[in-house]
């Protein structure tokens, strides 16, 4: 009886590493194709900012400053994800 139970939790336990890990290769994807659009934002931002300071561009700069905002407000939201995580995840005593 006992090892039925057991058997039965193991079966659980694989069948919940076999999910996060799934869900992990998914965030992994969606991370990479995060980092690639910000590469290539990066660069967009370095000629802009160039223009700006070419005094060129009046559209420019607005969309420097714009995109500054939601860069910073990004960041904000995965310090915040960092930090609910922390909260959330329990210590194991080792």
């Amino acid at each position: 009886m006992a090892e039925a139970a057991i058997t039965a939790v193991l079966s659980k336990l694989a069948e919940l590493a076999i999910s996060e890990a799934q869900s992990l290769r998914q965030v992994r994807t969606e991370i990479i194709l995060l980092r690639d659009r910000l590469e290539w934002l990066r660069a967009v931002v370095r000629e802009a900012d160039q223009q700006r300071r070419a005094g060129t561009g009046g559209l420019t700069l607005l969309w420097v400053s714009q995109t500054r905002e939601v860069a910073f407000h990004a960041e904000d939201a995965i310090d915040d994800f960092f930090h609910e995580e922390d909260e959330v995840r329990p210590v194991v005593p080792c």
